[in-house]
């Protein structure tokens, strides 16, 4: 199951009983990481490792490159990210998916699902850069 790739799998047998605690164990697990709070700090330190690592790649269409400013947590149970960037189109989503995965093997998020909002820039603040030149 490709879309639930970061669930644990634990094999068990209804039929002896086999292993049934490890499913107990795995929902602790699960349900810890469900609930985690991490500071800016920290997800910024990671954010920066993983663009250290691989930079947002240049678009072929403008020759634009993302940017991410920032990132921080914004809600939990699921864990959610935002990612503050210039504009959240140029971020392919396979680089979304590399930014997941480094984040998920750097703070542990075994066993939940993460959302990460990917936030541009507003058009109003858009606008006041193109007239100060920048």
């Amino acid at each position: 199951l490709p879309s639930v790739s970061w669930a644990p799998i634990a094999l068990v047998s209804a039929l002896t009983g086999q292993r049934c605690p490890k499913i107990y164990d795995a929902i602790d697990t699960s349900v810890e990481n469900h609930r985690q709070r991490f500071k800016t700090s920290v997800l910024n330190d990671v954010l920066q490792d993983t663009v250290r690592w691989q930079p947002p790649p240049i678009l072929r269409k403008g020759g634009g490159q993302g940017k991410i400013y920032y990132c921080n947590q914004v809600g939990r149970s699921p864990p959610t990210v935002a990612m503050f960037c210039n504009r959240a189109s140029f971020f392919s989503d396979n680089y979304k998916r590399f930014v997941e995965r480094k984040f998920r093997e750097s703070l542990g998020f075994e066993g939940t699902p993460v959302r990460f909002l990917w936030r541009g820039k507003r058009v109003r603040t858009l606008e006041r850069d193109k007239k100060r030149g920048r």
